[in-house]
């Protein structure tokens, strides 16, 4: 049976709370990632705000270590110490006239993207709507419509929260700005989130799909990419990889694969110039799609990536010879061009870095080539797709990260929120 942690007399946890032994106990535990393997000696299930403030204030208070986890996709349970889950606050409010959400910190982005739906409307969401809104939005959020809508962070309009303290705050650009401007693609290490507002946008008119050409053409086709993507519409996101086809092409048929997603007649003629470029397709293909369509078209799997400002020769040598024709049955390469909105900020555009760097590379499979990779890289990360903790400080600017630092110093002086992606407080004046 759940038991309850009384933290002093007559209070308690309104939400279950699990001990090492307790049924369920080893089910809440554990996260996304099947390697995590911790074993925290408090699980708390948060059923409101009240309780993840008590949480934090429990953890700060014994001095156990707190890691927060919403969908168990981000942030690594503690392998001492409490974790604070809030799958629970799940709640989605559509306002269709002001077209925002607002969402507790434990919702996926599944459900927002069916309660907006029957407005024709939906988030900045990424490839699966399995993932978590909070750590998604947090670490920037890059969706298949963020070339015209900005990344997810972009669209936040207010944050309630937890301080280190206990005390709970609104984050907003008229409310404690500092820590609002953090939370936009800073990760969460600030604070702990129960709420989030953010913007929806119309759905209508999409078209999106995949196609599957010749390997033959990889070389011709990704130096065509480099230079056509940056003078497409923003309505238009395209990436175009190399890897194995699906059955029906042949056992094990290694290809070229174009994905796109777009809205409106223009972006349809662009990427119309890219197919041409490709060749008759072997397969798949274009149309007609509703939001709900769109994880269909990615590819969720775990890859190496990396920012680059070009796409030189030598680049694209190294995707043919790590997933071309010859390469590893499960090897798989992609390009993509990012620009658009998220190379322009809205006014005090948060956190994110190296939004100037226009491609990144993927790399999937034997990690043989990723030394050549990182030649040609700029170093910098994403923060949603940076999974090495000592490299957080990759994801953003050196003023960014320094003005981070110092808001985690105002918030968490004495780094409670301390697993995961986050940074350390900046030292006193």
């Amino acid at each position: 049976m759940t038991t309850i942690l009384e933290t002093r007399p007559g209070t308690g946890f309104t939400g279950p709370v699990h001990r090492p032994g307790d049924p369920g106990y080893d089910a809440r535990r554990a996260a996304f990632r099947p390697t995590v393997d911790s074993r925290p000696e408090l699980i708390v299930e948060a059923a409101d705000e009240t309780d993840v403030a008590l949480a934090v204030r429990t953890a700060r208070e014994r001095g156990l270590d707190l890691a927060v986890q919403g969908t168990g996709h981000g942030t690594l349970v503690p392998s001492r110490g409490l974790l604070l889950r809030t799958g629970l606050l799940d709640a989605v409010t559509i306002d269709p006239h002001r077209g925002t959400a607002r969402v507790g910190a434990g919702t996926r982005w599944g459900a927002v993207v069916a309660a907006a739906a029957p407005y024709g409307l939906a988030p900045v969401s990424g490839t699966s709507f399995d993932v978590g809104v909070a750590g998604y939005t947090f670490g920037g959020g890059l969706s298949w419509r963020s070339r015209r809508c900005g990344y997810a962070a972009d669209s936040l309009v207010r944050v309630r929260a937890a301080t280190a303290d206990g005390d709970v705050v609104v984050a907003s650009r008229d409310e404690h700005p500092d820590l609002f401007w953090a939370f936009r693609g800073g990760g969460g290490g600030y604070a702990v989130a129960t709420e989030l507002e953010f913007r929806l946008y119309p759905t209508g008119g999409l078209f999106g799909g995949r196609a599957y050409y010749p390997i033959e053409r990889a070389a011709a086709v990704l130096a065509f990419y480099a230079g056509w993507a940056p003078s497409q519409p923003d309505e238009l996101t395209t990436t175009v990889a190399l890897g194995r086809g699906p059955s029906e092409l042949g056992p094990g048929r290694r290809v070229v694969i174009v994905r796109a997603v777009g809205r409106g007649p223009d972006a349809e003629r662009a990427l119309g110039e890219l197919c041409r470029v490709a060749g008759p397709a072997l397969g798949g293909g274009f149309g007609a799609i509703t939001y709900d369509d769109i994880p269909g078209i990615g590819d969720t799997r775990p890859m190496r990536f990396e920012r680059v400002r070009d796409v030189p020769d030598g680049l694209v040598d190294l995707m043919i010879t790590a997933a071309g024709p010859d390469a590893h049955p499960e090897a798989a390469a992609e390009l993509r061009f990012w620009g658009g909105a998220l190379a322009t900020p809205p006014g005090d555009g948060g956190a994110i870095g190296h939004r100037d760097v226009p491609f990144s590379v993927i790399l999937s499979g034997p990690p043989a080539h990723d030394a050549d990779l990182s030649g040609h890289a700029t170093g910098g990360a994403f923060l949603n797709f940076l999974y090495d903790t000592t490299r957080t400080h990759t994801a953003f600017s050196a003023a960014g990260h320094a003005r981070l630092r110092r808001v985690k110093r105002a918030y968490d002086p004495e780094n409670v929120f301390a697993t995961g992606h986050t940074v350390t407080p900046a030292e006193r004046p």
